[in-house]
């Protein structure tokens, strides 16, 4: 299957950012931009390329099984070329 994204060169603000972004999904533009040394403007342009680029996916919520009752939940996506009997 064929990526619909082009493969994009990282440099190190753009690690960066990641990094930050990975370590709380919930940090402002401003606060983001102080943490890596970045002006906001610059900072945020390069938030939406990562976006853009398919590089960051989503900011997700992460659940603690001890007070959700030992719950977990579980997401799975499948995806087949072909959906024939014999492909099972």
């Amino acid at each position: 299957m064929k990526s619909k994204y082009e493969p994009v060169r990282l440099d190190a603000w753009d690690v960066r950012i990641l990094s930050e972004v990975q370590s709380d999904g919930r940090i402002s533009k401003s606060e983001l931009a102080k943490r890596v040394h970045l002006s906001a403007s610059a900072c945020s342009k390069r938030l939406r390329m990562l976006q853009a680029a398919g590089i960051i996916e989503g900011f997700y919520a992460r659940l603690s099984p001890a007070q959700t009752g030992g719950v977990i939940f579980v997401m799975v996506e499948v995806a087949l070329d072909r959906h024939r009997l014999e492909n099972r």
